[in-house]
């Protein structure tokens, strides 16, 4: 059961640089795909280690990153393990091989979509993450309720939590695109649902 890691980072490299030092401990023999959307000048190698970096120069937002990290990682994978940037998950690989033996449509924390396994079989289901939610958010909650409607199901469990949680961080460092792309998005989601996601989640 093989899997892929991505990554998708906006304004956090100081942290993921850090991060990523960690991941290629934790993670010797599997792909590490990044998508860069500012521009941070990201390194290919850290320590010696092949980062797969990928960008086009300008911020796609993170449905389209999700996509973009997914059809690259199921090249080679049956399964995406996709991170944030500001969160560190403290896990190895053996432990997520562990996890994959269970049967899940997909696995994701309890808390939020900071981390999270999507096998294959399911994308290939539901399909590709809607990029209209632009530049982030509903996309986790849009995609949660398309499962739905195909008889899938989210597995929430706690051995996903990040052992480092350092969300507050990325939201103070831009306050305003955070509201203001929090409030594009709901009411992307409301025209094409009817309702806002706490009333149909």
């Amino acid at each position: 059961m093989n899997f892929g890691i991505g990554i998708p980072t906006y304004n956090r490299w100081d942290l993921l640089e850090e991060t990523l030092g960690k991941y290629i401990i934790d993670f010797p023999y599997v792909d590490i795909h990044v998508y860069d959307n500012g521009n941070q000048n990201i390194p290919s190698s850290i320590n010696g280690r092949k980062i797969y970096v990928h960008s086009c120069g300008k911020n796609i937002g993170v449905a389209a990153s999700w996509n973009y990290l997914i059809d690259r990682i199921f090249e080679k994978s049956d399964f995406a393990l996709i991170l944030n940037d500001d969160v560190y998950l403290g896990k190895q690989e053996a432990h997520i091989r562990l996890l994959l033996e269970q049967k899940f449509d997909f696995a994701v924390t309890p808390l939020d979509w900071c981390a999270y396994i999507i096998p294959k079989k399911t994308y290939e289901k539901v399909g590709r993450f809607d990029e209209n939610f632009y530049p982030a958010y509903c996309e986790d909650c849009d995609y949660h309720l398309r499962m739905k409607k195909k008889g899938l199901a989210l597995f929430k469990t706690p051995f996903l939590i990040p052992k480092v949680y350092r969300a507050s961080m990325t939201m103070e460092k831009d306050p305003q695109s955070f509201y203001k792309a929090n409030h594009n998005s709901l009411q992307y989601f409301k025209k094409k649902w009817g309702k806002y996601p706490e009333e149909l989640l």
